[in-house]
C-alpha cells in the first residue's frame, strides 16, 4: 500500500498485488494495481503507466534479490 506525498493531490492510495512465478527463463512478475482517487478525479493511463513503472523498478531489484538468494524461499 502506498500513501502520502508521493501520490499528489489526485491519488488517496495504491495497492499492488505481486506476484513472482518461476519458469524457463528465471521469473515471471505478476503485477495487479488499485488505484483510489480522492473525490471524482479521473485517473488517466498515462498516470497509471508512469506508477507501473515506478513500482517495476523496485520489483525488479526484489527479483534480482531473490535470484541471487533462492535458499531464502525454497
Amino acid at each position: 500500500m502506498i500513501e502520502g506525498e508521493p501520490l499528489g493531490e489526485k491519488i488517496e492510495s495504491i495497492s499492488y498485488e505481486v506476484k513472482f512465478e518461476a519458469d524457463e527463463e528465471g521469473c515471471a512478475c505478476v503485477v495487479t494495481s488499485h488505484y483510489n482517487a480522492v473525490g471524482e478525479y479521473g485517473i488517466e493511463e498515462g498516470e497509471i503507466e508512469e506508477g507501473r513503472e515506478k513500482a517495476m523498478g523496485i520489483f525488479r531489484v526484489v527479483e534480482s534479490y531473490l535470484l541471487e538468494n533462492p535458499h531464502l524461499y525454497n
